[in-house]
C-alpha cells in the first residue's frame, strides 16, 4: 500500500513536466525523505559518467540521488534522450543548475529548490546546466528502474556529500547492456546526434 505522500504523488500525474514549488507539490514529502537519509547510500552506481546513489526504496517508490560533473555548454540534441513507458519522475534540484529538454523544445534551467514532475512517456534529457556539479534527488515510481541501473552501471564507492573530481565513463560493455535491457524496463533510448 502506498503511504500518504506516494498516493498523492502519483494521482497527481498530468500530461507535461511542470515546475512546482516545495509547498506545492504533493511529492516534496517523499524528496525530503530523501533528503534526511543520513550518511550512506544503500547502493551506489556510475551510470552514463553520473554518480548514483540509491537513498530510498519501499513499495511505491525508489529516491536516487544523482550527482553530474560539469560540462562544457552545448546544444540540446548533444545529450542523451529517453522515454519512460512504465514509471513517472520528480526532480528536485539541490545543488547546481540542472538543464532539462523535453519532447524535443529547447531546454529549460533550473536553480536548488526546483520540484520537476516528469510523467511518464515524456521524450526528455538532463544536463548540467551550468559549470559545476549538478546535484538532484529523482524519484521514480513504481521501483524498478533502479535494477537497470545496476545492471549497466559501474559499483561506486564514493560516499554521499562527496562531488568527486572526474567520472567513470561507460564502457562499451555498459552501453551495449544498456541498449540490450532498456526495453525490459520501457525506456526508449534517443542516443546524442553524431553528426558533426
Amino acid at each position: 500500500m502506498l503511504g500518504a505522500p506516494a498516493r498523492s504523488l502519483w494521482r497527481a500525474r498530468g500530461p507535461l513536466t511542470r515546475l512546482y514549488s516545495s509547498s506545492q507539490h504533493p511529492g516534496s514529502g517523499l524528496v525530503e525523505m530523501a533528503l534526511s537519509r543520513g550518511d550512506a547510500a544503500l547502493e551506489s552506481w556510475w551510470v552514463l559518467g553520473r554518480l548514483y546513489h540509491l537513498v530510498h526504496k519501499d513499495a511505491s517508490c525508489v529516491a536516487i540521488e544523482t550527482v553530474a560533473l560539469p560540462l562544457p555548454e552545448q546544444p540540446h540534441d548533444a545529450n542523451f534522450w529517453t522515454r519512460h513507458s512504465v514509471d513517472d519522475e520528480l526532480f528536485c534540484v539541490t545543488k547546481g543548475t540542472m538543464s532539462l529538454a523535453v519532447n524535443d523544445q529547447p531546454a529549460i534551467k533550473y536553480g536548488p529548490g526546483s520540484y520537476l514532475w516528469q510523467p511518464r512517456g515524456t521524450k526528455h534529457a538532463i544536463w548540467p546546466g551550468s559549470e559545476e556539479h549538478l546535484v538532484y534527488i529523482n524519484v521514480i515510481s513504481p521501483p524498478g528502474l533502479e535494477n537497470l541501473f545496476r545492471a549497466i552501471g559501474t559499483d561506486a564507492d564514493i560516499p554521499l556529500g562527496i562531488l568527486p573530481s572526474e567520472a567513470v565513463m561507460p564502457t562499451d560493455e555498459n552501453m551495449e547492456a544498456l541498449f540490450r535491457l532498456a526495453p525490459e524496463y520501457g525506456i526508449e533510448l534517443f542516443p546524442p546526434s553524431s553528426e558533426d
